[in-house]
């Protein structure tokens, strides 16, 4: 996805263990504004990464923007959740959950007015031991919360979920590099 690059910055007071600030890039894709995308190196193995990324009952103790969720449903490779984000505040709400053996994630759902699409993909990163982790974000609304949220407020939520996703990846599997 083409687009320019942003930087965002997130304090320590957004799930941090500390008060130093980490930068955390990501693009919106200029023929899709919907589209946000970011990217982090880690220091850990594709396999490892992988294998907590498919536990999909284990993300709230990865990803800090998880407010509550709630398995529904599980078989093999396809999980039913419902979730709500401290970000987008809008309650429990449904989604499904693919994993693939390609190392990917998709997450969607599009009920209650609320379009969304999210891709984690793990690749081998740069050097031997690191991965990099990419993860999209598409929101969209319809109907009713499309008259209570702008989009540029809808925009501003999404930027910061891809941020703190991704800020939380690199927390996650010890020291991150920005990409």
């Amino acid at each position: 996805m083409a687009g320019s690059v942003l930087l965002f910055v997130l304090r320590g007071n957004v799930a941090a263990a500390d008060d130093s600030a980490q930068a955390v890039p990501a693009h919106r894709d200029t023929k899709d504004p919907r589209w946000v995308s970011g990217s982090v190196v880690v220091d850990a193995p594709p396999d490892e990464v992988w294998a907590r990324f498919e536990r999909v009952d284990t993300w709230p103790q990865m990803l800090s923007d998880i407010k509550r969720m709630k398995v529904v449903d599980h078989r093999d490779t396809h999980w039913g959740i419902e979730l709500e984000t401290r970000t987008l505040g809008h309650g429990m709400l449904g989604y499904a959950v693919e994993t693939s053996p390609d190392r990917v994630v998709k997450l969607s759902t599009d009920k209650l007015g609320v379009h969304a699409l999210a891709y984690t993909r793990i690749h081998p990163g740069p050097r031997a031991g690191q991965s990099l982790v990419s993860y999209s974000l598409f929101l969209k609304l319809n109907g009713a919360p499309s008259l209570l949220i702008s989009d540029k407020s809808l925009r501003e939520k999404q930027d910061h979920m891809v941020a703190v996703t991704l800020a939380d990846i690199g927390r996650g599997f010890r020291s991150p590099t920005p990409q």
